[in-house]
Order: structure tokens, then C-alpha cells, then sequence
């Protein structure tokens, strides 16, 4: 059985949405995607960048709304 999300994560993750907002521990991650992940989202890794113990990937998420509409997420995960 594959681990959720939450189990790549430690205990005191932070999301950074730039622009937006900043998620913070496993409940608020959990509590964002039941919200936003109604359906399992796609995704689509453009190139990857790895340097390391580092790696970025740049790509797109879409998800389907609950009103039918496509939805696109592009978000920058930035660690302090």
C-alpha cells in the first residue's frame, strides 16, 4: 500500500503558495486537499531539476471542479 502525501512530509511541513497563502503541518495539508482534491488531480511534470538531496519540478496540476470547470494550480514549494 503506497503512503498518503502526508507520509513524504515531516510533522511541521509548510506549503508556500506564492501569492496566495501558506499551509502549515500534515492537518492543515490534509484539510486543504479534502477541500480542493474533490476528484484526483493530473499531473504534469515539465522537467525536473535535481542537485543533491535537492529536486524541483516545474510543471501544472489540473483538477475538475465541482462545477464542471477545469482548474489550474501553479504553485512554488519554498523551503526558508
Amino acid at each position: 500500500m503506497k503512503p498518503s502525501l502526508a507520509g513524504y512530509c515531516t510533522d511541521d511541513v509548510q506549503w508556500t503558495f506564492a501569492g496566495d497563502r501558506v499551509l502549515s503541518g500534515k492537518d492543515e495539508i490534509r484539510g486543504y486537499m479534502a477541500d480542493t482534491y474533490k476528484m484526483p488531480p493530473k499531473f504534469d511534470v515539465e522537467y525536473m531539476i535535481g542537485e543533491g538531496d535537492y529536486v524541483t519540478a516545474v510543471g501544472t496540476i489540473s483538477l475538475l471542479e465541482e462545477n464542471g470547470l477545469m482548474a489550474e494550480l501553479k504553485a512554488f514549494v519554498i523551503r526558508k
